[in-house]
């Protein structure tokens, strides 16, 4: 896959950093190809309940977008 944007890489990374929530969370890029990010989450006290156990979660998903103009 051909991206658009070259700079998708950087402006993704970028994308991580400036999410307040995503960086609340601690989630962080492992993976960026055109299309598809691959992220890590490392559970941390914040994600804990009341008496330190994990909450049980299977799976997360976490959705970022970036709209760019297309050009004609």
């Amino acid at each position: 896959m051909n991206p658009w944007n070259p700079d998708y890489r950087q402006d993704t990374e970028a994308l991580f950093r400036a999410a307040p929530f995503v960086a609340d969370l601690g989630i962080e890029p492992v993976s960026i190809l055109p299309g598809e990010v691959e992220a890590c989450l490392l559970v941390q006290r914040l994600h804990t309940i009341a008496g330190g156990q994990e909450k049980r979660v299977s799976k997360a998903t976490v959705t970022l977008a970036v709209v760019e103009p297309r050009t004609p």
